[in-house]
């Protein structure tokens, strides 16, 4: 394992105990640590992206990103049938499969790599 530093400056505090192991981050956010919740964000490699099926979830959450709305939203990463990915968002009162279905594509670059870490191979299979 080695450890990393990321600094997510749209999470309450700094993040801590980041540990990467092949292909997941364990990001431990010091607000969940009083329930010691851990959260999971899967590094998408070529490798890793192959093994995700079509219509599956490549990661989901809910927070305020000022590049994508003004208000709270939920967003949502899947992946297409033409090997392919996109990321949805909506607003955070709706449902996780409202936001799939009916929320607006993201297209800043620098959001959706910040919400699903990627390389450069999988950032190109991006449905733009």
């Amino acid at each position: 394992m080695k450890n990393k530093e990321l600094i997510y400056d749209d999470w309450p505090q700094k993040l801590f105990n980041l540990m990467h192991d092949e292909h997941q981050l364990i990001l431990l956010d010091s607000e969940l640590q009083e329930i010691y919740n851990a959260i999971v964000v899967t590094f998408y490699d070529a490798e890793t992206f192959d093994q995700v099926e079509p219509n599956q979830v490549m990661g989901q959450g809910e927070g305020m990103y000022p590049e994508l709305h003004n208000e709270r939203v939920k967003w949502i990463a899947i992946k297409g049938y033409g090997n392919d990915w996109a990321m949805y968002y909506h607003l955070a009162s709706h449902t996780y499969d409202h936001v799939k279905q009916e929320g607006q594509k993201a297209f800043t670059e620098n959001v959706v790599r910040h919400l699903v870490p990627c390389s450069d191979e999988v950032w190109a299979k991006y449905r733009a």
